[in-house]
């Protein structure tokens, strides 16, 4: 069976978005206690905040050495889906990179997430449903953090 031009190209095309679409799992919001449970589970240090943040339960979670968090992350879940983003805005506009940067923004369904990296910094952002995840570190633990976003699949 012989394929005109076309047809490869549609073919293709019809490829890569199944491709697309299953590299893009779709991400659920976890709670601060599944937060917590998993970041223990890689090893971090979790310190639960237990006052009110804009009316959200907090939770940090990091590396620490003998002076403190060496690198932190900050996961908020929030009592409706309007402060999760009202905060994930600000965060965003709070980023300031440094020297050459690149950066992403990704918005599919109930989740928004931005993404940079720059000479010395590394931020992720991510909006899941009513919780937002905050981690802003030097770019050397990149890969830490990284393990963690897998951890909790935002």
């Amino acid at each position: 069976m012989k394929m005109n031009g076309k047809r490869m190209i549609a073919l293709l095309l019809c490829l890569a978005t199944v491709f697309a679409l299953c590299a893009c799992s779709a991400k659920t919001a976890i709670s601060t206690a599944d937060f917590e449970t998993k970041a223990k589970e890689l090893g971090l240090t979790v310190t639960p905040v237990t006052e009110d943040m804009f009316g959200a339960k907090c939770s940090v979670a990091g590396k620490t050495d003998e002076s403190g968090y060496v690198w932190q992350a900050m996961f908020y879940q929030f009592e409706n889906k309007y402060n999760a983003d009202f905060s994930f805005s600000m965060a965003k506009s709070d980023v300031h990179p440094t020297g050459f940067s690149s950066s992403s923004t990704t918005k599919m369904g109930d989740t928004e997430i931005y993404e940079m990296t720059s000479s010395d910094q590394y931020v992720y952002l991510a909006r899941v449903g009513s919780t937002f995840l905050q981690v802003s570190v030097d770019k050397a633990y990149k890969d830490d953090v990284k393990a963690l976003i897998k951890a909790i699949n935002y």
